[in-house]
């Protein structure tokens, strides 16, 4: 026989199970090699290299901090490096040219020191990147559309510019969600909101904006539960940023609890039907008692507040009688011609009637 000791055990054991298998929002886990704010001089290049076997993976991400600024990439083994450095003939992979942004991933052939390099050999400023790299692992965040309702990857922001998702919700709809940007250095700011504010928003006014986060490298979205049916938006705003923000997200779209309309007839959740008909029989078993305590006469109720229109009074009302006459025409047979009773002749064509 359990005891209440063990009965508040095997509460805190399902406690603690409870709460360790819920679902945990996705994080963007730090980069195996990163370097933010990574200035390269024109004329010169940056390597990330460690030594790898045949079948590692590389995968990565760099961004520099203008539209206006590219580099080159390429991956080599050691040998090839020291060619390309010397200025000869080299065999690289993956090579890019001028680029601004750049996501890459490679599975190397055989054993050997494998270099990413980022060059500004040809460059004529300097360029500052940030840049991530990962072997055998991705960190960066990526949302699982089979986790997520909308999910978004690889997003790029310059300074000031904002992603919308959006879509027409019913009221009662929950909408929650998660979002990382790739270096831990860059903030996004995010708000959910109905569209007349975000068309105050965008045009520069104040608005009302639900499940606000400001300047967040990774954070959970908070649950937000449309009030109103209508288009609703969430933003995601690069805010005063000195330099390209790339994130991703997983945006979750509750409809369990939703109100909604099709072909014009009002569907609500299980829940809510129950109380509506709870509501609807109330009224229903109030008519029917009212109705038995006037001894149901046939009469019509008694309304406070009602004044019905003045009747006129009969001695007053005019009847009005229509004198009606029978007239009896006679058809001439010659041409047809309708002719009053009594006359001999036809006064169409004068023939004898």
């Amino acid at each position: 026989m359990l005891r209440k000791k063990h009965l508040m055990l095997l509460f805190f054991v399902f406690l603690f199970a409870a709460v360790v298998y819920q679902p945990q929002p996705v994080d963007a886990l730090p980069f195996d090699d990163e370097y933010t704010n990574q200035e390269i001089l024109a004329g010169n290049w940056f390597k990330v290299f460690d030594t790898m076997t045949t079948g590692d993976e590389i995968t990565g991400y760099f961004e520099t901090h203008s539209d206006t600024q590219g580099l080159k990439f390429f991956i080599c083994d050691s040998a090839n490096l020291l060619h390309w450095e010397g200025g000869f003939s080299a065999t690289v992979y993956e090579i890019e040219t001028d680029m601004h942004t750049l996501g890459f991933t490679f599975t190397v052939p055989n054993s050997d020191t494998w270099t990413c390099v980022f060059s500004n050999d040809e460059g004529s400023t300097t360029v500052t990147v940030d840049i991530g790299v990962d072997v055998n692992g991705d960190n960066i965040p990526y949302y699982a559309p089979s986790s997520y309702t909308e999910t978004g990857y690889g997003i790029v922001l310059e300074d000031d510019e904002y992603y919308i998702v959006y879509d027409t919700f019913a009221a009662g709809t929950d909408i929650d969600g998660h979002f990382s940007t790739f270096f831990s250095t860059d903030g996004l700011d995010f708000f959910i909101c109905d569209q007349e504010n975000f068309y105050q928003w965008d045009a520069g006014n104040s608005a009302t904006g639900f499940s606000i986060e400001t300047d967040m490298h990774q954070t959970s979205i908070d649950k937000f539960t449309i009030p109103t049916a209508g288009v609703w938006y969430c933003v995601f705003v690069a805010t005063d940023e000195v330099d390209t923000v790339t994130f991703s997200f997983g945006i979750d779209v509750d409809t369990s609890g939703a109100i909604t309309t099709t072909n014009g007839e009002l569907q609500t959740s299980p829940v809510m039907l129950g109380v509506l008909g709870a509501v609807f029989l109330i009224i229903i078993l109030v008519c029917v008692v009212s109705r038995r305590r006037r001894g149901d006469t046939g009469q019509a109720p008694t309304v406070d507040h009602y004044t019905a229109p003045p009747s006129t009074p009969a001695s007053s009302r005019t009847i009005r009688e229509r004198e009606i006459t029978t007239r009896v025409l006679v058809v001439c047979p010659y041409c047809g011609a309708k002719n009053e009773q009594g006359i001999l002749n036809c006064h169409n064509c004068d023939a004898e009637l």
